[in-house]
């Protein structure tokens, strides 16, 4: 289930609706059950825990203990840099000695991605008094529009996956076939 999604279950004319709506995504979908021929519950229990890794966090953490994964010679500045617009993922300085902000996304990069980035290098551009500050979308992917607003911006993109370091394949978390 994605984020934000709703669902809401009706009975209708001897029909069971099941309704799941993100307004956010402009996702929508129903399903019309119109026989059950089984219906059982059972509780599920599992006593493992779930390990979240290759999120966003986990990508600016490994681009600021190995920057040369970006560029060879980043030099790593700070992590997580709270500005009054948000918090700029990685700010490292390259090998020209140029300020360079790397903004990470652990999915598609989009249009939004992009704007956020030109946000953050205008912002500190200001903030600092400087005239030259890189930006840098570390992403699996980017949109074909976002890239071609990142080359119109004069910002850079490089193909950086999160990482799975993390995940650890554990023979006793249960699956539903399990159960």
């Amino acid at each position: 289930m994605k984020p934000e999604t709703s669902h809401k279950l009706s009975l209708e004319v001897n029909k069971l609706i099941l309704r799941s709506r993100n307004l956010s995504l402009k996702e929508q979908m129903d399903i019309n059950i119109e026989r059950i021929y089984f219906f059982n519950s059972h509780k599920l229990e599992d006593g493992q825990s779930i390990i979240v890794s290759g999120t966003e966090d986990d990508m600016s953490r490994m681009i600021y203990e190995n920057p040369s994964l970006v560029e060879e010679g980043l030099k790593p500045v700070s992590q997580e840099e709270q500005t009054k617009y948000g918090f700029i993922d990685v700010l490292c300085i390259d090998k020209n000695n140029i300020l360079t902000i790397i903004e990470c996304k652990r999915h598609n990069a989009d249009l939004g991605a992009v704007t956020q980035l030109r946000r953050y290098v205008e912002k500190l551009m200001v903030s600092k008094g400087i005239s030259k500050v890189r930006g840098i979308l570390a992403a699996p992917k980017i949109t074909s529009n976002a890239e071609k607003m990142l080359i119109d911006w004069g910002f850079e993109f490089k193909s950086i996956k999160p990482p799975k370091y993390l995940e650890e394949f554990d023979k006793k978390q249960s699956k539903l076939d399990n159960f």
